[in-house]
């Protein structure tokens, strides 16, 4: 006898993201699913789900950013904060409205600030935090977040795997000068 298979639903790649996001953050307590690795890959399949060219609309981009603000309350752990702030980027970068605009910086930077209260030495996040305060005209926290990723990045000087590009270096160099 030969099986028969159920044919597969049409889904764009966008949406089985999402609808995998979905399953993994609002599951009931499951101590297997309620992990800071796994949810933070739940969060980057959510990045990965609005980000530009997906097709997302304005309610998509805002399900992924409050689900992303849930998540990291629940887990305010460096990996989970690191996965928070690419879901607030893939949304900037595929919105052109202010209002959405507000809410992405608001979560990135929560995310940012998660990311180097739990990991001081977090390059990403600093950098975030240097790139969000420049962009809102705080130039004064714009050089000081340089310089903590800068050094940040130095206590990384035996690990050279784990440095930043020279590119991205001159870049916060510029950015921390007085």
């Amino acid at each position: 006898a030969r099986l028969k298979f159920a044919p597969m639903p049409e889904t764009s790649l966008s949406d089985a993201r999402m609808q995998c996001a979905r399953r993994l953050l609002e599951h009931a307590p499951n101590p297997w699913l309620d992990r800071a690795p796994v949810v933070a890959a739940a969060l980057q399949q959510l990045a990965s789900a609005v980000g530009p060219g997906t097709g997302g609309d304005a309610a998509r981009r805002e399900e992924a950013l409050a689900l992303a603000h849930a998540a990291l309350e629940r887990h305010p752990s460096s990996v989970v904060a690191g996965a928070a702030a690419l879901v607030a980027e893939s949304v900037r970068d595929a919105s052109g409205d202010a209002a959405a605009r507000g809410t992405h910086e608001e979560l990135l930077r929560h995310a940012a600030e998660r990311q180097v209260a739990a990991n001081p030495r977090s390059v990403n996040g600093w950098t975030r935090l240097a790139d969000l305060s420049a962009a809102q005209g705080d130039a004064n926290a714009a050089r000081t977040a340089a310089a903590r990723a800068l050094a940040a990045d130095d206590s990384y000087e035996l690990d050279p795997l784990r440095r930043i590009p020279a590119a991205e270096r001159a870049r916060l160099e510029r950015l921390a000068a007085p």
